[in-house]
């Protein structure tokens, strides 16, 4: 293994049943790196994610973090979880406690802080993501990206070494989103290693160090935002097309990365021609 790396990943392989999600994921991540995961739905991002945090049972393969094998048998899964700050979209907060309460509880369960370190560091962290004003509130007075930014707070509360992002910026403004990149780039400059899944192609190439391009559970490219463009050409493609089978547009001429959001389709493609006209050729 790489002795340097912060996160290394050798020959990850997980399927749900017959399909096969991810097929053999080989991946090394310096520490300070802001490393960026980009593919359509069902590429594996958030597979990968979850397989990182130990919340999925890996088929194959092995994976370090700070030089320590953590998918060994009898690892401590609790004790690896403290070095790891995670944000999914499926996180739900607790309902009945108030956002100040929410940030405060999981540090004094689960990093083992008192009640009074837990609840300082809760009021710096509200106020650095600007919910001072919501510490009384309940989670379902929030909207989209208050949630969001709550969650951040918790996955940066203790020391965690690796922070884990699953689409971090879903329903957050321009405003906000420019304010919690700006918040992880911190992280990252005090010696975090960030790891992070997006469907925006312009965020990615703006907060991260190197692209990961992810299609089908393989790697297709790793570089850093300039190489992955061109590689891809810069060319993207948008259009509409109501049940677009993702089978079918992944198999087109050139695709490098696919986005479907509703009846919107965006490709990222390093041959135009030949995407447009596998489109018109299929009808």
């Amino acid at each position: 293994m790489n002795t340097a790396a912060a996160l290394q990943i050798e020959g990850l392989r997980k399927s749900f049943g017959p399909h096969e999600v991810l097929r053999g994921v080989d991946l090394a991540v310096a520490a300070h790196e802001v490393i960026c995961l980009i593919g359509a739905s069902g590429s594996g991002k958030s597979t990968l994610l979850r397989c990182v945090n130990l919340l999925e049972r890996i088929d194959a393969g092995t994976i370090w973090l700070d030089g320590q094998e953590i998918t060994r048998p009898g690892v401590n899964e609790n004790a690896v979880r403290r070095h790891i700050g995670i944000v999914f979209q499926s996180f739900n907060l607790f309902p009945h406690m108030t956002v100040e309460r929410n940030v405060t509880l999981a540090p004094v369960k689960v990093l083992g802080l008192s009640r009074a370190e837990a609840a300082a560091q809760a009021a710096e962290l509200l106020d650095r993501f600007g919910l001072g004003e919501k510490r009384a509130d309940y989670p379902d007075r929030l909207s989209g990206g208050q949630t969001q930014r709550v969650r951040f707070s918790l996955a940066i509360a203790g020391e965690c070494d690796l922070i884990v992002l699953d689409e971090p910026t879903t329903a957050m403004d321009v405003e906000t989103r420019q304010r919690f990149w700006a918040s992880m780039k911190e992280e990252a400059a005090e010696g975090k290693t960030l790891l992070f899944a997006t469907h925006y192609l312009e965020e990615a190439d703006q907060a991260a160090d190197r692209i990961l391009v992810i299609n089908r559970g393989r790697l297709l490219a790793d570089g850093t935002p300039e190489d992955i463009k061109k590689r891809a050409g810069a060319k993207r493609m948008s259009f509409r097309l109501a049940n677009a089978p993702e089978s079918f547009l992944l198999g087109l001429p050139g695709v490098v990365s696919l986005e479907t959001r509703h009846d919107m389709v965006h490709i990222q493609t390093d041959d135009s021609d030949g995407t447009l006209y596998g489109l018109l050729d299929a009808g």
